[in-house]
């Protein structure tokens, strides 16, 4: 269920409004994040993966940091660890979490779902639409992008797997890449891993995931340090239709931009705000950005498209022919800056809405 700003959902209305103290955050979720610590033209990204836990009363662990938390508005919060402050959204039962980072605080993305115990062996099954960021060796060149198309068996393989994506260090022109042989492995807990290869330009090695109770969810990061990547998925719905993505909606974004292909100078910028869908193909997206420690606000105006037959979407502010990079279901949204093969690039970036 698609939680609107205004606190309506899109499948069936809800009455009343969300606690707005801090009962409304409780218990444990399973989150994955990036961020980006810039000093000058130089800058370190990580990513994470693990447990946030929130006690109900204001306290936080996040991973093995503790913190604070305060719910500031109905399904909005701030978050505060280690010197850093997310402001964080969440759907109607507090079951998906996005955040982005506040005033003063380093770039950073997180998305998290509820924990939960008893998973299924076969809720990883269906089609998934899963949107990378990925920087290798810390540096400018290794700055990666993808949008992949992956078909989960419920038993372990990836029997599906297609995606385009660019790659700063090579020339920042999107490929389709067609993948085999990919794998992942998951637990009762939710947790698990994804085997995802090498050989691309883009989407390479083993990713930790961890997906929603219902599997419609997929999160995923590198845990090497030298080569950081984030992974954020959702299962296509099957009646899926372009009509049906209609409302107002939070959303999050980490972005890299690159100044020009051949001289690697990368600008990072975390975003969050709101997007305003209309029905006819045009969303209308308010963001505040944050990029070296300054704020600014964003305004525009995107277009999105589904497939006659819902297996590939796009979204952005001009579509051209060939464009795969944007999918949803009754729970969220996902896309990634990716262009049609063969169309030159320079931004690098994943956005994730509820």
């Amino acid at each position: 269920m698609i939680v609107r700003v205004a606190g309506f959902l899109v499948v069936m209305v809800v009455a009343g409004i969300a606690a707005q103290d801090a009962t409304a955050l409780r218990g444990a979720y399973r989150f994955v994040r990036i961020g980006c610590a810039t000093n000058g033209e130089k800058f370190q990204v990580a990513t994470q993966g693990g447990t946030l836990s929130f006690d109900g009363a204001g306290s936080a662990v996040w991973g093995d940091t503790a913190g604070r938390y305060e719910v500031t508005a109905p399904n909005e919060a701030k978050l505060t660890a280690s010197g850093a402050t997310l402001t964080v959204r969440f759907n109607q039962d507090a079951g998906v979490l996005i955040g982005s980072s506040a005033a003063g605080s380093p770039e950073q993305l997180l998305v998290a779902v509820r924990s939960a115990e008893g998973v299924s062996p076969d809720a990883l099954r269906g089609n998934y639409a899963v949107a990378s960021l990925a920087v290798r060796d810390g540096a400018a060149a290794g700055v990666a992008t993808a949008f992949a198309q992956l078909t989960a068996s419920g038993s372990g393989q990836f029997t599906r797997a297609v995606l385009t994506g660019h790659a700063a260090g090579i020339d920042d022109v999107n490929r389709r890449e067609e993948r085999t042989g990919l794998t992942y492995e998951l637990s009762s807990d939710g947790t698990g891993v994804a085997h995802l290869g090498s050989g691309s330009d883009v989407l390479n090695g083993d990713h930790r995931i961890a997906v929603s109770l219902d599997g419609s969810i997929l999160l995923g990061w590198s845990a090497d340090a030298a080569h950081p990547a984030i992974l954020l998925g959702v299962r296509k719905s099957e009646d899926t239709a372009a009509f049906s993505f209609r409302g107002r909606y939070w959303l999050a974004e980490m972005m890299a931009e690159d100044s020009f292909v051949f001289q690697q100078s990368t600008r990072w910028t975390a975003a969050s705000g709101s997007l305003s869908s209309s029905r006819t193909g045009f969303a209308y997206v308010s963001q505040q950005l944050r990029s070296k420690g300054e704020a600014s606000y964003l305004a525009t105006t995107n277009q999105y498209r589904l497939s006659s037959d819902g297996r590939s979407g796009a979204f952005g502010p001009k579509l051209e022919p060939g464009i795969d990079n944007f999918a949803f279901n009754d729970l969220a949204f996902v896309s990634g800056q990716v262009g049609s093969a063969g169309q030159l690039t320079l931004s690098h970036g994943i956005l994730f809405g509820l």
